[in-house]
Order: structure tokens, then C-alpha cells, then sequence
């Protein structure tokens, strides 16, 4: 630009943005006429700069100043040589001024033109100056700080924007600053970096402004569903986007389906969830069905909707199976050994509440065993099925004694004044299925097979429906074999705090025979009947053994 016939070699240049605001426009007049007041007329004739009573400055040749606007070069205010001014009938100009179609900022005390990038106030408002005097407008950087100046007012901006800014960067900006941390954007939530404002490019896990965590991809967005990280995979909650710290059965953006555990954590290998236990592959976290699977030693089966076999004996392949609490499969082994290692004269069955398949064993091969006290199940359920379940008081009375205490007077009291003797309970063995059972002079010796004892117990704990008792008939047995006296809770009960038992014992020149019967109720559909019988052993003895072989079975299907 020339002025006055020369060069000037810091030229104000033509702004990029030519419109101007009025309110800017007159905030700068008002600066001019602020500056334009003088001092009274001296009777000398000035020449050079000269200093008015409001500190401004005026320059004059001859006594005279030049009419109009304009930027030239003049000596400088402090004389040390020459620079170049803004002057308006010959007053230099400072602060924020119009001129050449864009607005300037000159200094306040040398009344240069600025080349510093900063921050400037005036009127209430602030503004950025470039490097070159200029005001600026949109994002700017200023002295490590963003700031979005309006491009009509060039004051703060109002919007909320993410730009491009002077230093080549982008922002997202709202009311004049640029944000940071957490912030919604274009349907989205994204991160900004806190110490220099830019996007995240860098997948972290990163605690917000207001002091939550979140997931953050290589994109600078929030994270949510099923994501990697820290060599896990974790949910997000689609909705929150916070970790989900409650177990939950969860679809994934993909259409796959995860368990999630209480610390958000993506779960593998075995898990409970909804009352039931599950496997998933360690290495897709994908639920498995239908098919056996080993996990950490131990062998599991799960069905064909993936809930794993549990508290219940199955036959797979052609072979019977135990299946515990928490889905451990094993065999029938560890019974048959440990029946095996306690010597002979021994027979276990055992019944599935929930498949009703049966295993029993017996290591004297199709021996019988007497009866003894447990004898007394089959005469309350004979009596119960001949009243319909309706028993008198004194009825009542001698069953109690006869289950709670195991009283053998009440028994025979019952046999003879209320079945017709001893050998009418073969009707009640006929009538239940129990062919192996017979009773031919005292009741204590009745012979039996454990495998018949679960026919009783079936229709006692495992039908549910109406057959050789009704519902108030069984609610009575299982009462009283729920309520045994203290001495008589040995046997079948062993490893349980919950259960229905019915023990006998007698001797025979002797040796004793020793048994104990019941159920064990393990939640919903997930007990099992068993009936225990021993020979040759001491009382102590077999009871002993008995209650051995109840804890294998309860290891097993527990």
C-alpha cells in the first residue's frame, strides 16, 4: 500500500471478512472522538507531535494537521526515528480502529499497530488481535488458549461449532471457548483432551468433568456395548455409556448375546445367572449348547439351551450320569468305591427328582435287607390311604410316635387295630409296586430292597399328582419325617441341613441291620430320593456307613 508517494512496508491489508458491524463501528468513532479532543491553541507555531491534555497526540506541520483518515509513516512519538501511525485529522489512532475495510488494534501507549497475537478488552468485551494488528474472527489460539470469536461482532461467538482454528487444529467451541472432557456433538459424545483442547486419538479409559469413567475409541468418541480394552471385554451401557455393574444377560451391537458381570466385565467359563448355571467359551464368551464341555479340570453338560445339567442324575450316551449343584458331571464311581471300601452287605438307591432316573447298587448282589424301624413309612401310608388322609386323634397321635420317636409300640398298635395285622402291609407293597418288599411275622423283619424303598418314597416326595395318597396324606408323612426327634436325624441326612428321614435298626444274633431313608429337597425340582441298607456291622457301625455313603451322594448331586 502507498501513502503519500511511499512504500509502506507494514501494510494494514484488506481483511478476508470485509463486513464490519455498525455496533463495532461505532464503538471505534466514539475512541476518535474521544481522542480527538485538544488543547487550547498556543501562540507557537507547532511542528512534530504534540502532546494534548488528554495524553493523546497530535502531529503537526507548520502549525496545521492534515484533514481526514489515514495510515502514514511518521516520525515516532518518542523520536527514535520513524514508524508508522494511524491518524485522524493528524490525532493518532489507538485501540481498536476501522480502517481499510477490517478493524486494527494499536497499542494504548506507543500507538502502533500491534504485532502481537492477544487478548485485548474494550467496551465490556474482549477480542482477539492476529500477529498482524488485525482483529480476528472464528477459533483462535491465544497464548495456549481457544477462544471462538463471532465474525459479524468479533466479541465471544454464541454458537456452538467444531472448527478449524487459525493454528490448523480443530475445536469444538461453544460461547466463545473451546471445550473439553466429555461433550455431545452431532448425535455423538466425545472426548477432548483437557490440556490442549484437541479430540482424543487415543483409545483410553478416561474420568470426566464431572468425575464419571468412560471409554473412549481411537476416534476421540465415547464408547458404548461390547468393547476391548486392558485385555477384557466390558459393556457400556448404550444409554449412559457407563460401565453396566450389574450382572446381565446383554446383546451386543453385533446381535451376539454376553453375560456381563457385576463389574461390567464380559464373563467366560462357568456362570450362574437367572437361577441356573451356564457355560460360555473362554475364547468367543459365546454360551455353549448342547454339548459336553471341560472347564478348569472338571467336566460339565450343557443342553440344548445352554443351561447346564445340574442336582440330577442323566443318562448321555447311553450312560448315567451325576450332575451336582453347579453342573459338575461325573460318574456313578465315587459311590460304587465307596460303598466297595466299607465293606459288605451294603446297598444305596438313590432317585432324581428332576429326570427320575434311578441309580442303585448293591455289592451282595440281589440281597435283601430287613426292614427294621423304616418299615414304619409304609404303615403310616397304608393307614393315611385307608382313611383318605383323614386321621382321628388318637390316629394321629400314634402315627407322630410312631415317625417322630420311632415308638414300636405305636407301630404295632396301628398294624393291629388298624390294618389287620402284620401280613395286610403286603397289600400296601403290592399296591405301591414294591415287589421285592414282603412281610411275613414281625414287622421289624420285613425284607425290602433299597430299590423298592424309592418306590415309596416316589409316591410320597416325587408325584406330584393324586395316586396311592392324596396331597393331604403326603403333607402328613412329610411333616413328621421332617420333625424327627434329635437321636434320630443320623443316616440319609448326612451333609444336608434340610431333609425328610425315616431310620431303622435291629439285630439279628448280633449282627445289625442298619438303614436310614428319605428325601433330600435341594431348592425347586432339584432333590433326589434315598434309601441306604447295611448288614453285619455294631449299630454305631452302620450308621456310620451309612451316613458316609449319604455324603458321596450329596458330593455328587449337591
Amino acid at each position: 500500500m502507498v501513502f503519500g508517494g511511499m512504500l509502506v512496508n507494514v501494510p494494514l491489508v484488506q481483511a478476508d471478512d470485509s463486513t464490519s458491524t455498525s455496533n463495532l463501528n461505532q464503538a471505534t468513532k466514539a475512541n476518535n472522538q474521544l481522542v480527538m479532543s485538544t488543547s487550547p491553541v498556543s501562540s507557537m507555531i507547532k511542528n512534530g507531535w504534540q502532546q494534548n491534555s488528554d495524553q493523546s497526540w497530535t502531529y503537526y506541520t507548520n502549525g496545521q494537521v492534515k484533514t481526514g483518515k489515514d495510515y502514514v509513516k511518521l516520525p515516532t512519538i518518542n523520536g527514535t526515528g520513524e514508524n508508522w501511525y494511524l491518524v485522524d485529522n493528524g490525532q493518532a489512532q489507538n485501540q481498536i480502529q476501522s480502517w481499510a475495510g477490517s478493524f486494527w488494534y494499536f497499542d494504548p501507549n506507543t500507538y502502533l499497530l500491534s504485532q502481537k497475537r492477544q487478548l485485548v478488552s474494550e467496551w465490556g468485551n474482549q477480542y482477539v488481535v492476529g500477529e498482524d494488528g488485525r482483529i480476528q474472527s472464528g477459533v483462535q489460539q491465544v497464548n495456549g488458549q481457544i477462544y471462538d470469536m463471532d465474525s459479524n461482532t468479533y466479541t465471544f461467538s454464541k454458537r456452538r461449532a467444531y472448527d478449524k482454528a487459525n493454528n490448523g487444529n480443530w475445536y469444538l467451541v461453544d460461547h466463545g471457548h473451546a471445550q473439553s472432557g466429555v461433550q455431545a456433538w452431532s448425535g455423538s459424545y466425545w472426548y477432548f483432551n483437557s490440556n490442549n483442547y484437541l479430540l482424543s486419538t487415543k483409545r483410553d479409559y478416561v474420568k470426566s468433568q464431572w468425575g464419571l469413567w468412560y471409554l473412549v475409541g481411537n476416534d476421540g468418541r465415547i464408547q458404548s456395548g461390547v468393547q476391548e480394552w486392558a485385555g477384557s471385554y466390558w459393556y457400556f451401557d448404550p444409554n449412559t455409556y457407563l460401565l453396566r455393574t450389574k450382572k446381565d444377560y446383554i446383546k451386543s451391537q453385533w446381535g451376539s448375546w454376553y453375560l456381563v458381570g457385576n463389574d461390567g466385565r464380559i464373563q467366560s467359563g462357568v456362570q450362574e445367572w437367572a437361577g441356573s448355571y451356564w457355560f460360555f467359551d473362554p475364547n468367543t464368551y459365546l454360551l455353549v449348547k448342547n454339548q459336553q464341555v471341560w472347564f478348569n479340570g472338571k467336566s460339565y453338560y450343557a443342553t440344548p439351551s445352554g443351561q447346564l445339567l445340574t442336582s440330577q442324575l442323566k443318562t448321555i450316551n447311553g450312560r448315567l450320569y451325576a450332575f451336582n449343584g453347579q453342573g459338575v458331571m461325573s460318574d456313578l464311581s465315587p459311590i460304587i468305591n465307596k460303598v466297595n471300601a466299607l465293606g459288605s452287605n451294603i446297598q444305596v438307591a438313590i432317585q432324581s427328582q428332576k429326570t427320575g432316573e434311578i441309580f442303585s447298587y448293591n455289592n451282595s448282589g440281589n440281597m435283601r435287607y430287613h426292614t427294621a424301624s423304616t418299615i414304619k413309612v409304609t404303615v403310616l401310608a397304608m393307614l393315611l390311604h385307608n382313611t383318605g388322609g383323614k386321621l382321628d386323634g388318637t390316629q394321629y397321635d400314634l402315627a407322630q410316635r410312631m415317625i417322630r420317636n420311632s415308638d414300636n409300640d405305636a407301630t404295632t398298635t396301628i398294624i393291629n387295630r388298624y390294618l389287620g395285622g402284620n401280613r395286610n402291609l403286603n397289600q400296601a407293597f403290592r399296591d405301591l409296586g414294591m415287589n421285592e418288599s414282603y412281610i411275613d411275622q414281625h414287622w421289624g423283619t420285613t425284607e425290602t430292597s433299597a430299590t423298592d424303598q424309592l418306590k415309596l418314597l416316589h409316591e410320597i416326595y416325587l408325584n406330584p399328582n393324586d395316586g396311592y395318597l392324596n396331597q393331604s396324606s403326603k403333607n402328613t408323612i412329610k411333616s413328621l419325617m421332617g420333625s424327627v426327634t434329635p437321636s434320630q436325624r443320623w443316616g440319609i441326612s448326612a451333609g444336608s441341613s434340610n431333609y425328610y428321614i425315616k431310620n431303622g435298626w435291629n439285630s439279628s444274633n448280633g449282627a445289625w441291620w442298619v438303614s436310614s431313608i428319605g428325601f433330600i429337597p435341594q431348592g425347586w425340582d432339584n432333590g433326589y430320593t434315598i434309601a441306604v441298607y447295611t448288614f453285619g456291622n455294631n449299630y454305631p457301625t452302620g450308621a456310620n456307613k451309612i451316613e458316609q455313603v449319604a455324603q458321596t451322594v450329596k458330593n455328587l448331586l449337591g
